[in-house]
């Protein structure tokens, strides 16, 4: 009979255990960071404070029969260090108290001398123990959770606490549920993550994608593992690419799969089922290698995953997923991985078709629609080297050429492979085949060996050619590097790059006509288009080039700066047409001056001069610029202010010898004008009176002082106000300082044109908030300010909230950008990326050059008015508005022509393709915001239009007998005027005026004089053609047309007036 302990009998003693058991279940479910096996771990320690205590934790998976010991405590440590349990009656493991309990989930009291304790008896008594307490609970997932006490000094525990813990173990359960579940949104979660990073990844490569995901895979809670293994359905064999997780250690113990060919694999039977594929305990599968068998780790996987990743129908790789031992639920995972496995075979297609397609894109564009590169080429043999190149370079193709009979005009193809012989004698055969019926081919040659980096569906070469339309000798052919795995892409691919050819060889040839003006154009953004000569950037140019060239000589050189006294004054009064025809005077009668003096035009009134002092004496010369700049105007013969500064062996920076001669410039001018100055160091008296006013502008901007005025832009297609641009105007007390009173101070100094600049984007933004209707606000940007580091940050604070969309940033070009043009792009790629648009102001005058128009993200160009003025009357203001217009279109940004006052040049603009205008021809700037064109204005927009290229001769020959110069006479085709009779004779053959033409042109031309009346007869013409186009109907009305007559209409451009008596 048992002996029951006194001290246990006692509710006192019985009480403490309750109360110690009850503390176990708190730190059991305390959530503080530590594992589940280390929370029962601590359970157990805090119900074990008995030194007379021990006892253990074991679970029980699903599915098993063998249990595993999770935590023990006191003596239990060494009994359950060897110790099997397990839920089979029948073996001597699932015998005894602790088994019955895994089976029965029924507390179990017993001693050491009761039958149920017999097979365990010899076993205990060597650990003290006497008697035990089992409890067990059972999850909804299958898995049990058994918690013994062992007692060392008495017979039986008290059972009373039998109920307490069973509780612990019901507690053990829950906190497992509870962590399961986690667990499993966990991984719900992550799969998610992956499903959606799947769908993504349309941007790489299919071999980048599999190795991608095999990492993820293997950071999926619960996998150990993740073998990823390249394989392909003509070579039955795997190879190993890389292994991912914790247990890839484990994984490198397995063989290589089918590397001896005879012994299924679980890579194997994935493959050949084309479906992911579940193994259950593969240690239990004889049929798979012993290693699953004798390695003690692989044993202990409950289930292995293997995921084909199938591509053109054919599986390109297997992942095989490792489940790690313990994990929780291996079912679920199995399945998320089965989902995964679907998602990542549908995204593998995407993603190769997605690569092709944009491979396919892209060099259709560079094709289509002319590409740097393909524009770049000169000649058909350069653009067929591009053409194949390109075609190689997408990937889909590994040989391209172009052949002209048995001639090849380009050949472009990868490293990987040569051209071996039967592959040129099918080539040449197929390409013969195509010559010959005049439609595409395809050939297939015989099926080649393929390794993993290069697989491809079918593994075979394919050939593929086409005729270049228009061209009966040439055939474009080509190599893929695959077999077609969707229809004839490759083909179809090939017949539309044949057809850019075409349109590309067109254009060729169209170039050869249209290069020498593209060089002029080159030419014009460092030359000054009103005085032919060489603009501010050409002239710094120079500038630090003399002066290297001073280092190393050690002769001196002086810069100058010469500013016509009052100009600005006079071209008011006198009109801007009469200020150009000065200004380009006195730049020939500069230019005249001796070749050893540099000559260029800053902007302006302004012109810069270089000379070395050895070879000129410095007075002398400034006596010839003066006589030189003293041309005759209406109000008297002009003086000039001239300011030089000098540099020697050692001298400053041609930025600062510039400023010091633009002092020496305004102390001259301040002085009355009409002198000449060398820079002197009491010449900053002039800095000091700049300061002052620097110092009442830096108090006036941003109050009432500076205002906004508004000039519009007009869109001439739209017949409507494109936008309007800001201007500043200084109210100093009752009087309007008009903005060139006081902008080159601003200009000069960074802070004042950043404040500036910021006060009109805030006016800007608030006008684009209250104007909704308004298409667009223009917003002068000096470029000192650009160059600041706080420039990006300054824009997108003001306009975060503003409709972006609306406004447009004008680069001023009163400072260069030199050096900083890099920084220049970045700052407004930045500000372009929040939505507003750039421009550059002044196009053509001062800093502007072409290197902006190929550096700069712009969006609009803004052609200086010395460019468009008189463009009506001039052919050189004709050629220059014409490059402008071209140079824009090649660009692919807008063109805005500035200055255009009288209605001749607007009507001229318009003819040859002008779109947008700003100038006084349209409207003034004013106070208020414009909200719509004036009705003069709309009726003068209504009088004109644009004429095809085809008359450009025409409207050329028109501005030069405007100009009063000779035409040409010949009867050849060397005349321009006949050759565009004969072309344009059956559009226009049945208007009075062309055969008016072309008859004083027959009788008359090839004489020495011009041919009488030819001027009104191409005014008449033009008039003719203009109503036409204006108005259709009137065409029958203006037919056969004679002794002068012509619509009102079109006397915009014919006579350079309009309708309107309030057209300016």
């Amino acid at each position: 009979m048992s002996v029951v302990d006194p001290a246990l009998e006692r509710p006192s003693a019985v009480l403490e255990l309750v109360l110690q058991a009850f503390q176990a279940q708190r730190v059991l479910r305390r959530a503080d960071g530590r594992s589940f096996e280390e929370r029962l771990a601590d359970a157990l320690e805090t119900l074990c404070v008995p030194p007379t205590l021990a006892g253990f934790w074991a679970r029980l998976d699903p599915g098993e029969h063998h249990a595993t010991i999770l935590a023990t405590s006191g003596t239990a440590k060494a009994y359950c260090a060897d110790l099997e349990l397990s839920d089979d009656p029948t073996s001597l493991s699932g015998q005894g108290p602790a088994g019955t309990t895994l089976r029965s989930l029924s507390p179990v009291v017993a001693t050491v001398d009761d039958a149920i304790f017999a097979p365990w008896r010899e076993r205990a008594r060597p650990f003290g123990i006497e008697g035990s307490l089992s409890a067990a609970a059972a999850c909804d997932d299958g898995t049990r959770y058994l918690l013994s006490l062992y007692r060392s000094d008495l017979a039986r525990l008290p059972p009373e606490t039998a109920l307490v813990l069973d509780a612990l173990a019901q507690a053990a359960a829950e906190l497992h549920q509870e962590q399961r579940r986690a667990r499993a949104r966990e991984l719900e979660a992550a799969t998610d993550r992956l499903v959606a990073w799947l769908r993504s990844t349309t941007d790489q490569p299919p071999e980048s994608t599999i190795l991608e995901l095999a990492r993820h895979l293997a950071e999926l809670p619960g996998v150990g593992a993740v073998d990823a293994l390249a394989t392909s359905d003509g070579e039955r064999r795997f190879e190993r690419l890389a292994t991912y997780g914790t247990m890839r250690s484990v994984v490198g113990l397995l063989p290589e799969p089918r590397t001896d060919g005879t012994q299924l694999t679980i890579p194997d039977l994935a493959r050949d089922a084309r479906r992911c594929y579940v193994v259950r305990r593969p240690a239990s599968h004889l049929e798979l290698p012993d290693h699953w068998r004798a390695e003690p780790r692989l044993r202990q996987v409950p289930l292995a995953v293997a995921i084909p990743l199938v591509l053109a129908d054919e599986v390109r790789a297997v992942l095989v997923a490792l489940v790690e031992p313990g994990a929780p639920d291996p079912e679920r995972i199995a399945a998320l991985l089965e989902q995964i496995g679907r998602t990542a075979t549908e995204a593998l297609e995407t993603a190769a078709g997605f690569a092709e397609r944009v491979a396919l894109a892209a060099l259709f564009d560079a094709l289509a629609t002319g590409s740097d590169r393909l524009l770049a080429c000169r000649t058909e043999t350069e653009l067929a080297d591009v053409t194949t190149k390109s075609l190689v370079d997408t990937g889909v193709f590994d040989l391209a050429a172009l052949v002209a009979g048995s001639t090849t005009l380009g050949l472009s193809r990868s490293s990987e492979r040569d051209l071996a012989a039967p592959c040129r004698t099918a080539l040449s055969r197929l390409c013969e085949r195509v010559r010959r019926e005049g439609h595409s081919g395809q050939v297939r040659l015989s099926p080649r060996p393929v390794r993993w980096a290069e697989a491809r569906a079918g593994a075979e070469d394919w050939l593929f050619a086409t005729p270049v339309p228009d061209a009966t000798d040439l055939v474009l052919c080509a190599r893929a590097v695959r077999s077609p795995v969707s229809g004839n892409r490759e083909l179809l691919l090939l017949e539309r790059v044949a057809a850019s050819l075409a349109a590309q060889r067109a254009r060729i040839r169209l170039e050869a006509t249209l290069r020498a003006e593209r060089d002029a154009q080159r030419t014009v953004a460092l030359r000054d288009a009103l005085t032919g000569l060489p603009n501010r950037r050409a002239f710094l140019e120079e500038a630090e080039a003399r002066c290297r060239r001073v280092e190393e000589d050690g002769v001196g050189l002086a810069l100058g700066i010469l500013d016509l006294d009052g100009f600005k004054e006079w071209n008011d009064v006198y009109r801007h047409s009469e200020g150009d025809r000065i200004l380009a005077e006195v730049g020939a009668s500069l230019a005249a001056l001796p070749p050893e003096l540099y000559v260029a035009r800053l902007g302006g009134d302004e012109f810069g001069l270089l000379a070395r002092l050895d070879s000129m004496d410095l007075g002398t010369l400034s006596q010839a610029v003066h006589a030189a700049a003293a041309v005759p105007t209406p109000g008297g013969p002009l003086s000039a202010s001239l300011g030089w500064a000098l540099w020697g062996p050692v001298g400053v920076d041609v930025e600062t010898l510039l400023a010091h001669a633009d002092e020496a410039m305004y102390h001259a001018k301040s002085q009355g004008g009409g002198r000449t100055r060398i820079f002197e160091d009491e010449m900053a008296r002039l800095a000091d009176r700049r300061h002052r006013l620097r110092t009442k502008l830096a108090s006036a901007i941003g109050t009432d002082q500076v205002r906004f005025w508004y000039q519009p832009q007009v869109d001439l297609v739209a017949g409507r106000l494109a936008g309007v641009e800001l201007l500043a105007r200084w109210y100093d007390g009752a009087e309007v300082v008009p903005a060139d009173a006081f902008m080159d101070v601003v200009e000069r100094d960074a802070y004042l044109a950043r404040r500036l600049d910021l006060d009109a984007l805030e006016h800007a933004c608030t006008l684009l908030a209250e104007r909704p209707s308004l298409p667009a606000v223009a917003v002068n940007i000096a470029a000192r300010h650009l160059l600041t580091p706080t420039f990006a940050a300054d824009v997108a604070r003001v306009i975060r909230t503003a409709s972006t969309e609306r406004l447009v940033l004008e680069i001023t070009e009163a400072h260069s950008l030199g050096d900083d043009l890099a920084s220049a792009v970045s700052r407004l790629e930045a500000i372009r990326a929040l939505g507003a648009r750039i421009a550059i102001d002044d196009f053509g005058r001062g800093w502007a050059s072409m290197a902006y128009v190929h550096s700069l993200p712009i969006d609009q160009l803004k052609v200086d008015r010395s460019l468009v003025a008189s463009l009506a009357t001039d052919p050189r203001s004709f050629a220059s508005s014409l490059s402008a217009l071209a140079l824009g279109s090649y660009a692919g940004v807008e063109v805005v022509g500035e200055g255009i006052e009288t209605t001749e040049d607007l009507a001229m603009w318009r003819a040859i393709g002008g779109r947008f205008v700003q100038g006084y021809g349209l409207g003034r700037p004013q106070p208020t915001v414009p909200t719509r064109l004036r009705s003069g204005a709309r009726a003068l927009l209504a009088s004109i239009a644009p004429f095809p290229l085809d008359d450009l001769p025409l409207l050329a020959s028109l501005v030069a007998a405007r100009a009063g110069r000779p035409l040409a006479h010949q009867r050849d085709e060397r005349c321009p005027i006949a050759s565009w009779l004969r072309q344009r004779e059956g559009r226009y053959g049945d208007l009075a005026s062309f055969e008016e033409l072309a008859e004083v042109h027959e009788h008359q031309c090839g004489r020495a004089d011009e041919p009488v009346g030819l001027k009104e007869l191409l005014e008449r013409l033009v008039a003719a053609i203009t109503a036409e186009r204006t108005n259709p109907a009137r065409r029958s009305g203006a037919r056969r047309e004679r002794g002068g007559r012509h619509t009102p209409a079109a006397s915009g451009l014919a006579s350079g007036r309009s309708s309107s008596d309030d057209a300016r």
